[in-house]
């Protein structure tokens, strides 16, 4: 019997905690849902992504047009002659017609290595846009988190203000009403009014500050955006647990390293490609040829078809190609320079970020400790100004200072968030999925443009 009842204890227990974790992750959900939308929304209504996505195909497209030179051509040529012959200086002229036509199919079938060289510097250009692209997306969600969490904090610092103006609104009331009854002087209801009037003035700066946060806001997730009821986002973020994790992680996926890598390397390609252009090569074409002609002499009629193989090499460089080279050589080295400096500026932009995101939780700790500090001191003051201790100003100074507390912590907390963002910017691991789980953007329908076929007479 005891037994029994202890099962159902457990069951009861474990159904209960079931319950709360379930409840506390749709309450989570729900508070999310307006942050993964305001993300979803500015990804949708970017211009920026969508122009760097045609970039990134056009330079998809270009490695196939890489293997131009060892591609195969093609080529028809029809030639029409009329002429009028004088023989042997007697008689009269005659005339003669030839039509003669050429049909030619040719390829390189040995370049030294040029097409290789072309090939791999349109891959790594496809990498390089690869990565502009990446970056443009990271750079517009931390824009759209920075804007998002602006508005949020404005939105619950507008309120705050309020209530403060209420507060001291109904502290000038009661202070008159105390100076009628002669229990205080005009010089108290004077500060009295003094604060309230500070108070409308921070509640005018928090307006004005909110419709610049909500203007830029929905300027990037669109103007039907839902902006009243925005609550702090609960991230999910992975982020490295110390200083050295996180830049080892910035070498290996910050898409500003991986481009000065890949530049370094095509530089080296461009200056071999240029070196390969002077190098032995073998081209081959296929042709067919036919002449006719209204000569009474058969020898200009005739029919033919072959084989070319053409070998050709330079002798020596040209003066030009030498001055070519070296200059890629140079350009080769100042990239192997600036790999350098990207590199340590990388560096530095993650150990602040990673500084700023270690200290925003530190912040957070002394700000509730401080609001805490300030909400007993108001209450200390509230009654010792019933038995005359404290004066009504200093109970209106204790509550400014309250309400400038909580406006410290709904900075801090929002900083928490955008630190984290950061931080995964700078190393470069910031994806979509971070916030919105399989998503993906809607990109506008392909270019329905053809390409005009070439035996085409215009109009």
């Amino acid at each position: 019997m005891i037994k029994f009842k202890l099962s159902n204890y457990f069951l009861i227990v474990k159904t209960i905690c079931f319950l709360l974790i379930f409840n506390s992750s749709n309450v989570f959900g729900e508070k999310n849902k307006n942050f993964e939308n305001a993300i979803i929304n500015a990804l949708e209504n970017s211009s920026k992504i969508k122009s760097a996505k045609y970039l990134y195909e056009s330079k998809k497209k270009l490695v196939g047009n890489a293997y131009s030179n060892s591609d195969w051509t093609s080529s028809f040529t029809s030639s029409y002659s009329n002429n009028n012959k004088l023989y042997d200086h007697e008689g009269s002229y005659l005339n003669e017609e030839t039509n003669s036509n050429t049909l030619s199919i040719s390829k390189n079938i040995f370049d030294s290595g040029v097409t290789k060289s072309s090939v791999s510097i349109a891959k790594n250009n496809v990498k390089i846009e690869k990565n502009n692209f990446l970056l443009i997306k990271q750079q517009l969600i931390l824009e759209t988190v920075n804007t998002y969490l602006n508005l949020y904090k404005y939105n619950k610092i507008l309120q705050l203000r309020k209530t403060n103006v209420d507060k001291f609104s109904l502290h000038v009331a009661a202070s008159k009403l105390k100076l009628k009854a002669g229990a205080i002087t005009p010089t108290t209801v004077a500060q009295a009014e003094s604060r309230l009037a500070r108070a409308e003035y921070q509640l005018i700066l928090a307006k004005s500050e909110r419709e610049n946060y909500k203007n830029e806001f929905l300027s990037i997730v669109g103007n039907d955006f839902e902006i009243e009821n925005l609550s702090l986002p609960k991230d999910d973020l992975r982020l490295p647990k110390n200083l050295n994790q996180a830049i080892s992680l910035a070498l290996i996926n910050n898409p500003l390293i991986l481009n000065s890598k890949i530049n370094k390397n095509t530089a080296l390609l461009k200056q071999n490609k240029q070196i390969f252009l002077n190098k032995p090569t073998l081209d081959i074409d296929f042709n067919y040829k036919s002449s006719e002609s209204s000569s009474t002499s058969s020898s200009n009629d005739f029919s033919s078809y072959g084989t070319v193989l053409k070998f050709k090499t330079p002798l020596f460089y040209k003066q030009s190609e030498k001055h070519l080279i070296l200059s890629l050589n140079d350009e080769y080295n100042s990239h192997l320079q600036d790999e350098k400096e990207v590199i340590r500026k990388v560096k530095l932009n993650v150990s602040s970020a990673f500084n700023d995101y270690k200290n925003s939780f530190l912040n957070t700790i002394a700000v509730l400790k401080e609001i805490k500090a300030a909400k007993l001191a108001l209450q200390g003051v509230k009654k010792e100004e019933e038995f005359g201790i404290r004066t009504l100003l200093d109970v209106l100074d204790n509550e400014v200072d309250v309400i400038d507390a909580e406006v410290n912590l709904l900075k801090s907390k929002s900083n928490e968030v955008l630190k984290k963002f950061n931080l995964k910017l700078a190393i470069g691991t910031l994806r979509i999925s971070d916030v919105v789980k399989d998503f993906k953007i809607k990109y506008p329908e392909k270019d329905i443009f053809e390409i005009p076929s070439i035996i085409q007479f215009s109009n």
